[in-house]
């Protein structure tokens, strides 16, 4: 050994490097949707992965040398051994939020009940309505009715009959035919009016299609009834044509009080 020399010493010196990293995984609108849904794993769709650690091997790097600033001038070689180790903590969801985006349009439809049945008619069945109130004497009666026929019926009957009826003792119901429809014909091949007058003169030239009533007292309410029809079987087959039935949609009674309102 010579007369300076000193026994060698062994440095140890540890380094730790923290590296964290983020990114934004920004899912689809269907994938949004299964989420939510419970249908799908926002970890897995969102890419998480487990973590892993890694050592590497010592390395013995070249000797090299370095000027001491001692007073004999000279060098000292050193040799220096390293070794890392990896720990990688992978990838792991941090925050999630909903972010709005105003490109899509979403439609739903939602269903509260649902019934599936099927009716059953009568060949003939009626409507009677209460009484109309008029404030004065009725003078005159007309009728507008919007009404369906089923296209499986044969055409050329009359599967809705109207009649009004005076709210008098001992009164009748009359038919009456709506002024919308063509001209229909009674059982006894008599043109069915549009237009019935009460307790006033029937004029020298009355038209075929307005009827003229008298009756014992002024008429100040009338009634309405309707009486639908149907065939008993669909035309050219022995089908019944239970499940069919002729529609009353709605109806007005103009009723014309004497001297008007």
């Amino acid at each position: 050994m010579g007369l300076f020399s000193k026994k060698r010493k062994t440095t140890t010196e540890t380094f730790t490097k923290t590296v964290i990293e983020h990114k934004v995984i920004k899912l689809s609108y269907l994938q949004t949707l299964s989420i939510v849904g419970g249908l799908g794993d926002l970890k897995e769709v969102a890419g998480e992965t487990e973590g892993f650690q890694e050592d590497k091997d010592p390395v013995e790097l070249m000797p090299t040398t370095r000027i001491k600033g001692n007073w004999l001038g000279r060098g000292k070689k050193v040799g220096i051994v390293s070794k890392s180790s990896i720990d990688d903590k992978g990838w792991r969801m941090v925050k999630t939020w909903l972010q709005p985006e105003f490109d899509k349009i979403r439609y739903a439809l939602g269903i509260r009940e649902l019934t599936i049945a099927q009716f059953r008619y009568e060949t003939v069945s009626e409507v009677i309505s209460q009484p109309w109130i008029s404030p004065k004497d009725i003078v005159k009666v007309s009728l507008i009715v919007d009404s369906f026929i089923p296209p499986q019926f044969p055409p050329g009957k009359d599967y809705l009959q109207f009649y009004i009826k005076p709210e008098l003792p001992n009164s009748d119901w009359i038919r009456i035919n709506p002024i919308d429809h063509r001209t229909v014909y009674d059982d006894k091949g008599n043109i069915v009016p549009r237009i019935i007058s009460f307790n006033t003169e029937r004029p020298a030239q009355a038209r075929l299609e307005d009827a003229y009533v008298t009756t014992d007292q002024e008429v100040k309410q009338m009634r309405f009834r309707a009486v639908l029809n149907r065939p008993k079987f669909i035309p050219g087959t022995d089908v019944p044509a239970d499940g069919f039935t002729p529609i009353l949609k709605s109806y007005r009674m103009l009723l014309h009080p004497r001297g008007g309102l």
